[in-house]
């Protein structure tokens, strides 16, 4: 019974730790607590039941049970540091001059593959939107100047959906390369990808939200700056505020474009957080 509690403990510890949840020096002090805890419970429980029928304690039991949870701590210990180091092995063979043929078994090769193909797609997106940003908006994203003239915002939509265009062809290559890893790893080792995707259905959702979010943002953008286009004999620039008509339509276009700003702020909350979280992890992982 005592064996059974500690293995259950430990097995519980083991797991956050493959999914990244524990560190192993954190996974280690965790167990050891847990443990503490659960054989006390355990011997209290089988001292009284002893009590009640008139049997002497065991000095063994108590020894036992100490030495049951020091083992699965130790045991809890060095399997966390092991998962750790393995996860590591994988991205520092992903970032040697290893040919990719070279690698074996295939499992490794599998896994190693989509870390180079994602990485090399984030190196070309990352010099994508330096360019960009070596371009800014001019003028901004819903300055007044950009809805009264016809050429300014079909300009703004132009470069609106360019710009957005190399996130999303960036999204596409990166889900393509993991598409590619699931395919192949399914026909090889179908228990390790199901592993792998418990591992990572977090990481893919907030991926897959992002994405949702910046095409409802510019689906909303585009919108915005269309409406203005149909209502350009209906709206004017006076002293660099924008006029309209009639109430009506003032009241939908600051609608439309409170909705707009709404939608990109929410972008770029879960952009900035998911990229946080990202940074926080290669920094565990000594990748900074």
């Amino acid at each position: 019974m005592l064996f059974g509690a500690d293995a259950t403990v430990s097995a519980v510890i083991l797991w956050k730790t493959h999914l990244g949840l524990l560190a192993p020096v954190v996974a280690s002090l965790s167990c050891l607590l847990s443990l503490i805890l659960v054989t006390a419970v355990l011997v209290v429980g089988v001292h009284r039941r002893n009590a009640r029928n008139g049997e002497t304690g065991s000095k063994n039991l108590f020894v036992g049970a100490a030495s049951l949870g020091l083992f699965a701590t130790a045991f809890t210990g060095l399997a966390a540091f092991a998962l750790t180091h393995h996860h590591n092995s994988y991205l520092e063979l992903a970032a040697s001059a290893i040919p990719l043929s070279d690698i074996q078994p295939e499992q490794k090769r599998l896994v190693v593959e989509p870390i180079r193909r994602r990485t090399a797609n984030s190196r070309e997106y990352g010099v994508l939107t330096a360019t960009a940003a070596a371009t800014p908006l001019s003028p901004s994203l819903y300055a007044p100047q950009t809805f009264v003239e016809k050429k300014a915002i079909e300009s703004m939509i132009a470069k609106l959906t360019r710009y957005a265009d190399i996130d999303f062809q960036y999204a596409e290559k990166q889900q393509a390369a993991l598409t590619d890893f699931r395919d192949k790893m399914s026909r090889l080792d179908p228990v390790y990808l199901r592993s792998w995707d418990q591992n990572r259905s977090a990481q893919d959702a907030a991926e897959q939200s992002l994405n949702q979010k910046e095409h409802e943002w510019l689906e909303s953008s585009i919108s915005l700056y269309k409406f203005a286009d149909t209502h350009l004999g209906e709206t004017s620039l006076v002293g660099g505020e924008l006029k309209f008509t009639t109430d009506a339509l003032k009241a939908e276009f600051i609608n439309r474009r409170d909705q707009s700003k709404t939608q990109y702020q929410s972008w770029q909350e879960q952009f900035q957080s998911l990229a946080a979280h990202q940074q926080e992890t290669r920094a565990k992982l000594g990748l900074q």
